[in-house]
């Protein structure tokens, strides 16, 4: 938000396009390319595991707001509300700010990196990355040329609250104090509950 208005729209246009591109490559063409599902696709069953880590885990570290936000925000998925993997494809996987380089004197996206976690997944991991870091405001104009489904929303921005949640278990489960302050001043917070319109 700190680029003036035509490098921003610059910007958020160079970004759409990455990602038109690469969820634009099939799940089948990637299949066939010799490429595996990616590292950071989830399952039920998966993210079913992660909210009891959390809670054993962070519960007992957690004010009760806290502890609140994450029942609330696990919620369409212990009742089934939401769709997981809904539209697949070759995913980055890990799309946050420090992997998307800018170029200052051309005032360009210059490069994105760390495809350690690419690979097929669900096109809602990208979105929720995007989302959390830039919030729905921005994330609305990078996917401006993109018609994402209500279901791929829904489940982007279920995924937007999840890394958080990941990087505090690793952080304690590993005593990294580097992993738990992380994401500190990184994400966005415009990000309507689930259910919403787009």
């Amino acid at each position: 938000m700190g680029l003036d208005e035509r490098t921003r729209q610059s910007v958020l246009a160079q970004l759409g396009e990455f990602h038109e591109q690469i969820h634009g490559i099939s799940s089948a063409e990637a299949t066939g390319a010799g490429l595996s599902q990616s590292a950071a696709q989830r399952t039920f069953e998966d993210l079913m595991r992660m909210y009891e880590l959390v809670e054993e885990v962070l519960f007992p570290k957690l004010w009760k707001h806290q502890r609140l936000w994450i029942e609330e925000h696990f919620a369409p998925l212990r009742t089934g509300s939401i769709q997981l993997n809904t539209r697949e494809s070759l995913v980055h996987g890990d799309l946050g700010c420090y992997h998307i380089l800018y170029d200052e004197s051309k005032q360009r996206v210059a490069g994105i990196i760390d495809f350690g976690t690419a690979g097929i997944g669900s096109q809602a991991i990208d979105v929720g990355v995007l989302l959390d870091v830039y919030g729905e405001q921005l994330a609305k104009l990078i996917f401006s040329k993109s018609a994402y489904p209500t279901e791929v929303i829904d489940e982007a921005r279920f995924r937007a609250g999840l890394g958080w949640l990941e990087w505090a278990l690793y952080g304690i489960e590993n005593r990294d104090d580097e992993m738990l302050l992380a994401h500190i001043g990184q994400s966005a917070r415009d990000i309507s509950p689930v259910g919403s319109g787009w």
